[in-house]
C-alpha cells in the first residue's frame, strides 16, 4: 500500500527548512492486524540479512511478538514473550537483546538472528523496577537501562533512580550500578562508545541560575567505564540555556565522537506545552559539542534517530488541533553532522487520527524504515491502535546507510581489546544527587532492598 510524505497535509503547515522536498513517497511494509486487537510497534532493528526485528506490543501490555521480516519487508517468524519490550539492539554478531518489564521487574530478552528466543531473565528487587533500553556492551554482553526503586537510601522523596546492569550473553549479572538524583528521574536511555563505555542518559528536574526552576526538566547524563566504574556525569539544559524543559527520548552513536541526543525542547516558548523537536551531540568528554532546537509551526517531539552517512534522520510526531481535538502525524526531519535542519515533512495520515513514529532504522544498505503507531476514535467514543512499518522511499537521493554501532563501534572494540575488565558488584550506590520520582508511575521510599534475578 503506498502513502505519502507531504510537507503541507490537513491541518499541518511546513516547517521551516534549508531545503525541502513537495512529495516523499513511503509504502506500508507491515501492519497490524484488527482482529488481533490494538497493537503498536515499539522497536525495530536492522539484522545481518538486510531484514528487520520488530518488537510489536500487544492491546493490554502483557505481551509482546517478535517479528521478524525478510529484506522485502515479509513476516518470516514471529515468537512472542511475557511482558512489554521497548528497546532491541544486536548485542553479538548473531544475537539481539530486547529491555522492558514484565509486572514490576526489568527484563532482558536474548534474541538469535534467526528471531528466536533464546531466554528472557527478570531483574530486580522487592519493588517496583522498570527496563527502558537495551545496549550493546563488550564481548557479546549487554547493558540493561532501568528506573528502580529498590535499591535506595531512606529518604523523604517519592522517588526512582537510574539502575544499569551488565547482563553476560546466559543472562547473568557481571555487575550492577545504581546512579541517584536529589530529584526525580525517567526514561533511561542510553548508547555505546567505540571502547565498550556506556552513556546513560535520564530525564530530571533542572535548575536555573542555582534555583530549582518549577516544572522544568533537564538531561542529566553518565559515562561509565566497562567495568562500571564512573568517568563523568554532567547535566544539559536548553538552548542558551533558555527557561523550559528537555526531554531525551533516543540515543544515538554520533559521527566524530559521543553520542546524539533526540527528544524534545519547548526552551523559550511561551506555552510550556509547545514542545518542538530537539537535538543535541554530546562529546565523549561530556561536553556538548551543539544542540538544536527545531522551531516548526506545530508542536513536535523526536522520539527515534538513526545516522545517515553526512548526518541523522529524526523521527517522532507533529501535533496540530482539528476541530477541537488534538491529532497527531508522523514526522521525519533530516540534519546534517551539526545538527543543521535539511528538510522536513510530515506523513498523511486520514483526519482526525493521532499517529506518531516510534523508531527509524535501515532495511538493506539505503531503505529507511520507520515503525509507529496509529490511533483513531470510532462513533461510539472507543479508541483503537494500530501499529505499522513503512518504508520512506522517496527521500532526496544521497542519503545513504552510515554503519551501526555494532558495525562502526563494536569491532574496533573488539579488536582492540578494550573491555575485557569485569568487576562484579551489588547495586553500588553512586551519588549523582539523590533519590527520583518517574512520570510514569508512582514510586514511594523504600530503604535497602536485596538484588534479586529470576529464573
Amino acid at each position: 500500500m503506498l502513502l505519502c510524505v507531504c510537507l503541507l497535509t490537513a491541518g499541518f503547515s511546513p516547517a521551516a527548512a534549508q531545503e525541502t522536498v513537495d512529495e516523499v513517497a513511503v509504502s506500508t511494509l507491515y501492519e497490524t492486524d484488527s482482529i488481533d486487537g490494538n497493537q503498536q510497534v515499539r522497536d525495530i532493528v536492522r539484522t545481518d540479512g538486510g531484514g528487520l526485528i520488530a518488537l510489536v506490543v500487544t492491546e493490554d501490555g502483557r505481551e509482546t511478538l517478535i517479528r521478524k521480516l525478510d529484506s522485502s519487508g515479509d513476516v518470516v517468524g514471529t515468537e512472542s514473550v511475557d511482558g512489554r519490550l521497548e528497546s532491541i539492539t544486536r548485542v553479538d554478531t548473531d544475537a539481539y537483546a530486547a529491555a522492558g518489564a514484565r509486572g514490576e521487574v526489568a527484563i532482558l530478552t536474548r534474541i538469535n538472528e534467526e528471531g528466536g528466543i533464546d531466554w528472557t531473565e527478570r531483574y530486580g528487587g522487592e519493588e517496583r523496577d522498570v527496563g527502558f533500553d537495551a545496549v550493546s556492551a563488550p564481548h557479546g554482553d549487554t547493558y540493561l537501562l532501568a528506573s528502580s526503586q529498590s535499591f535506595q537510601n531512606d529518604t523523604t522523596y517519592n522517588s526512582s533512580d537510574l539502575w544499569v546492569v551488565r547482563v553476560d550473553d546466559e543472562g547473568e549479572v557481571r555487575w550492577d550500578r545504581l546512579i541517584a538524583h536529589e530529584e526525580w528521574t525517567a526514561f533511561p536511555q542510553g548508547e555505546r562508545l567505540a571502547d565498550g563505555s556506556l552513556v546513560a542518559t535520564i530525564q530530571t528536574n533542572r535548575s536555573v541560575s542555582g534555583d530549582e526552576a518549577d516544572g522544568q526538566t533537564g538531561v542529566s547524563a553518565v559515562r561509565l567505564a566497562p567495568d562500571g566504574d564512573i568517568e563523568w556525569r554532567t547535566r544539559s539544559s536548553g538552548v542558551d540555556d533558555s527557561p523550559g524543559s528537555q526531554r531525551v527520548l533516543d540515543v544515538v552513536p554520533a559521527h566524530d565522537d559521543g553520542v546524539l541526543l533526540a527528544g524534545g525542547s519547548n526552551s523559550s516558548a511561551s506555552d510550556d506545552d509547545e514542545f518542538n523537536m530537539w537535538a543535541a551531540r554530546l562529546a565523549a568528554d561530556g561536553e556538548v559539542a551543539w544542540q538544536r532546537q527545531y522551531d516548526d509551526v506545530f508542536k513536535a517531539a523526536g522520539t527515534s534517530a538513526v545516522r545517515t552517512d553526512d548526518g541523522y534522520m529524526l523521527a517522532g510526531a507533529a501535533f496540530d488541533q482539528q476541530r477541537g481535538q488534538e491529532v497527531s502525524a508522523t514526522q521525519i526531519k533530516q540534519i546534517d553532522r551539526d545538527g543543521d535542519e535539511q528538510y522536513s515533512a510530515v506523513m498523511e495520515r486520514s483526519e482526525r487520527t493521532r499517529e506518531r513514529a516510534n523508531a527509524v532504522n535501515w532495511l538493506g544498505e539505503d531503505q529507511l524504515v520507520v515503525g509507529g503507531t496509529t490511533a483513531r476514535q470510532n462513533e461510539g467514543g472507543e479508541i483503537s491502535a494500530e501499529g505499522w512499518i513503512r518504508e520512506v522511499t522517496g527521500i532526496q537521493a544521497g542519503i545513504e546507510r552510515s554503519p551501526s554501532t555494532w558495525e562502526s563501534q563494536h569491532s574496533e572494540a573488539e579488536e582492540a581489546g578494550e573491555g575485557f575488565t569485569i568487576e562484579e558488584s551489588s547495586a553500588d550506590l553512586m551519588l549523582l544527587g539523590a533519590t527520583a520520582v518517574s512520570v510514569l508511575l508512582l514510586f514511594v521510599p523504600y530503604g535497602w532492598r536485596r538484588l534479586r534475578r529470576w529464573r
